[in-house]
């Protein structure tokens, strides 16, 4: 596991503007995770073109829309989803659609029932591998959820009150 860079700000920005600001930065050779709120066509079609196979991966939400365009199995697809205007709007170059891979969970655990990726040949990543990935990224979130829940009661670590301070603290705990 690794933190090759980091990006923040104001609450006022979304998740998926600080995103934005790190495509480039992930490694060579390397898959980045990214949780269901950050399901953006531009990011990851910027995401995949970025590095030499810098790849990512993110859970689908239940009302997920797609067409399948190839079937490597039940559980694994070739899809196509369409582009939203709003994006269509902000990034023409986009067009109608995009393209990942689709894998169905074959025993889901809780909620997450499969995610998208742009690991896209099974046979060079088969669908077992890229679930293990995920399920061991799962246990490594709850574990931070068990010590910013259990350990810290739920209080914020940040001891600043104003924005340098905040900022060189997590700078600090980045390092």
């Amino acid at each position: 596991h690794l933190i090759s860079d980091a990006a923040f700000g104001p609450i006022t920005n979304s998740e998926i503007s600080y995103a934005q600001q790190l495509v480039g930065s992930a490694p060579d050779n390397s898959l980045t995770l990214f949780d269901r709120g950050f399901m953006s066509a531009e990011l990851f079609e910027s995401w995949r073109g970025a590095g030499a196979n810098t790849h990512w991966l993110t859970p689908i939400k239940s009302k997920f829309r797609y067409e399948v365009l190839e079937e490597y199995s039940e559980h694994d697809k070739l899809i196509k989803m369409p582009v939203s205007p709003d994006a269509k709007r902000k990034y023409p170059h986009l067009g109608d659609s995009w393209q990942a891979r689709l894998v169905l969970i074959p025993e889901p655990k809780g909620e997450i029932k499969g995610f998208i990726t742009s690991l896209e040949c099974p046979m060079t990543y088969p669908l077992k591998d890229i679930v293990n990935v995920y399920w061991e990224r799962w246990e490594i979130e709850q574990s931070y959820g068990e010590l910013k829940q259990g350990q810290l009661n739920n209080q914020a670590v940040l001891r600043s009150q104003k924005v340098e301070g905040i900022y060189q603290e997590l700078w600090g705990i980045l390092i």
